[in-house]
């Protein structure tokens, strides 16, 4: 049995490329850029597993890099999804995708009485909580 793991584990590992800093899952990613094995597993979670044993339920593997297909070991934490979504908001990942300009218009819109949803509409490539974090002054230090 052990000597399965062993070849499994080696299979595994045969997929990542360790030439950089992170360590990059080269087979199959999803759609957001997360490494995928089979239907429903997510590389980094495995090989978080492989190293530290099974995640508590309620948990999730964070990356620390924000490098979705890296699956180095000490590139990832284990948190809840509000770890993982305060994490985001210190790295300023959260307003990425809004210029200084953008975020005036948000908070400009917003003081004329639009809705968040309404608000959100004109900038599609963002999240709603973007648009709240915005507006409750919680992106202001990200953005310039």
């Amino acid at each position: 049995m052990a000597e399965q793991r062993q070849d499994w584990e080696a299979r595994f590992w045969s997929k990542v490329d360790k030439t950089s800093g992170c360590w990059i899952w080269k087979d199959q990613l999803d759609a957001e850029g997360y490494g995928r094995l089979y239907l429903n597993r997510l590389a980094h979670t495995l090989a978080w597993e492989l190293s530290h044993g099974s995640i508590p339920d309620g948990m999730k593997i964070c990356h620390s890099c924000d490098v979705r297909s890296c699956v180095r070991i000490d590139h990832l934490f284990i948190g809840t999804q509000k770890d993982n979504m305060n994490d985001a908001a210190l790295k300023c990942r959260m307003a990425h995708k809004l210029d200084l300009q953008d975020v005036q218009l948000v908070r400009e819109l917003a003081s004329k009485g639009v809705s968040r949803k309404a608000i959100l509409k004109q900038f599609p490539n963002v999240s709603y909580w973007t648009i709240c974090d915005i507006l409750n002054g919680r992106s202001r230090s990200c953005l310039g």
